[in-house]
């Protein structure tokens, strides 16, 4: 796969369309009691539930913003972020009008807080800024487990994270900033290149100082994950060429000056990774870790893999004595376990949404022949294409994620789809996915995650059909 984005264009034709005696918005959650409706019967399957850890394929390139730190989050064990980017040189024959053997004042690498954090902030964490071996390659494809050798640490820092909005002197808001302070002699290297040719181009550029990685020390604590951008602003107005690295030294005049080289707008990854302690990140693929074995919890968390697969082991036994039915609606409600999201002493937002996807025996995303995966469907849609998914969003005010599964419910009943269950992903799998889902790819990264409740009768498959004639 090429780093370079590439439009994926598909058509697909619906096969049949459900049509129900209500509404999904007039049936649901917000009906009073559980009881039969108007010729609808009501009834709630069991489910089972699992976790599965599937980290081996997750696209990085340019998945933004930022992310640095390392954070213990108990079974999701030990999460650690990085991010590897390529320097900008900011021009084209870049001089510095200096006099002979002038050395560097200083260079600093400059990040502006998002204000995204994920962890214990009140932590002290390390981090180092290394410079990279090798330059980024058009021909592969930089996963959250990829990396990009680099052996020479420029600079680091040992910094609690802070708020990511502080005022001016003059009360004017604005981001709150970052610096790290790198090599000197480094910087008074870059220097002497003024003129010459590996300041001509950026491809030229790139073959001199081929990128940065921004990476937790080995040795620092695990505290936290926190997002940064490449770009400030003053009062919401974006302030262009401050952040990035600055070079700064003095003209032949002796009057100070600064060259700003951003970071790259063209090659950049972040990576983020699971280690233990912790259940989890000791899954093997196509391993799956029960709720029953796991104090009836379940996991998801966002880019690292961490997935929910639920099965239905009563479907081929729900028909029985029923005859012919027909499902109105299919609404699986996926709570998330009280107290976990923002614990005492800590960060932990669940992800925004969940997608819901098919399985394979071997508990991995079904996919076409083309690498687009299967996607359960919207309610309302054909059970049967893979452009309408059904995406759920989080209801902080419940605490729960609630999907309309009413085609793909009927399709299972029918014997027309496989019983291997469903996948819950908290991330799109796939551009096609994200598309369809009104969503970007790779996305936002963040360590985002949800611990669901699936104790007996947590997690509810609620049904409601007609029998016909």
């Amino acid at each position: 796969m090429s780093l370079r984005t590439k439009s994926l264009y598909l058509s697909f034709f619906f096969l049949l369309t459900l049509v129900s005696c209500e509404k999904p918005s007039d049936i649901g959650l917000g009906l009073q009691g559980e009881n039969n409706l108007l010729g609808t019967t009501f009834e709630k399957m069991n489910v089972a539930a699992g976790t599965v850890v599937q980290p081996d394929s997750i696209v990085a390139f340019k998945n933004n913003p930022i992310l640095i730190g390392k954070a213990t989050d108990g079974e999701f064990g030990t999460i650690s972020a990085a991010h590897y980017t390529e320097v900008d040189l900011n021009g084209t024959g870049v001089s510095f009008d200096i006099a002979p053997n002038t050395e560097a004042d200083s260079m600093v690498l400059v990040l502006a807080y998002t204000g995204y954090y994920y962890g214990d902030t009140t932590v002290a964490m390390q981090v180092n800024v290394l410079k990279l071996d090798e330059n980024f390659k058009d021909a592969q494809t930089y996963f959250t487990t990829s990396t990009i050798p680099g052996n020479t640490v420029l600079g680091t820092t040992t910094f609690k994270p802070r708020y990511h909005r502080t005022k001016n002197n003059k009360g004017t808001p604005g981001s709150r900033l970052l610096r790290i302070k790198l090599d000197r002699n480094f910087a008074s290297q870059v220097l002497t290149k003024s003129g010459q040719n590996d300041l001509s181009t950026q491809e030229e550029f790139r073959k001199f100082w081929p990128g940065i990685a921004i990476i937790p020390a080995p040795n620092s604590a695990a505290g936290s994950l926190v997002g940064f951008f490449t770009k400030p602003d003053t009062a919401g107005t974006p302030v262009l060429r401050v952040a990035g690295i600055n070079l700064y030294y003095k003209d032949k005049n002796g009057a100070p000056k600064f060259h700003n080289f951003s970071l790259s707008g063209k090659y950049y990854f972040n990576t983020l990774k699971a280690e233990g302690p912790g259940k989890l990140p000791a899954l093997a693929k196509g391993q799956e870790l029960k709720s029953t074995d796991s104090n009836n919890e379940v996991y998801i968390q966002e880019y690292t893999g961490v997935k929910t697969l639920i099965t239905f082991p009563e479907i081929e036994t729900f028909k029985n004595g029923k005859g012919n039915i027909y499902i109105n609606y299919a609404e699986l409600v996926i709570p998330v376990k009280a107290g976990t999201i923002n614990p005492s002493g800590k960060v932990a937002k669940a992800p925004e949404s969940i997608i819901l996807y098919e399985s394979t025996k071997n508990k991995r995303v079904a996919k076409t022949t083309a690498g687009v995966s299967y996607t359960v469907q919207r309610g309302d849609a054909s059970a049967f294409g893979i452009s309408r998914p059904v995406r759920a969003l989080y209801a902080a005010d419940s605490n729960f994620y609630k999907a309309d599964i009413t085609s793909y419910a009927q399709a299972l009943f029918d014997g027309k789809k496989a019983n291997n269950g469903i996948i819950v992903s908290p991330i799109a799998e796939d551009a096609f996915t994200a598309t369809a889902s009104g969503l970007t790819f790779p996305g936002t990264i963040t360590a985002n995650r949800a611990i669901i409740d699936a104790g007996p009768g947590k997690i509810k498959l609620r049904i409601y059909y007609s029998q016909l004639n």
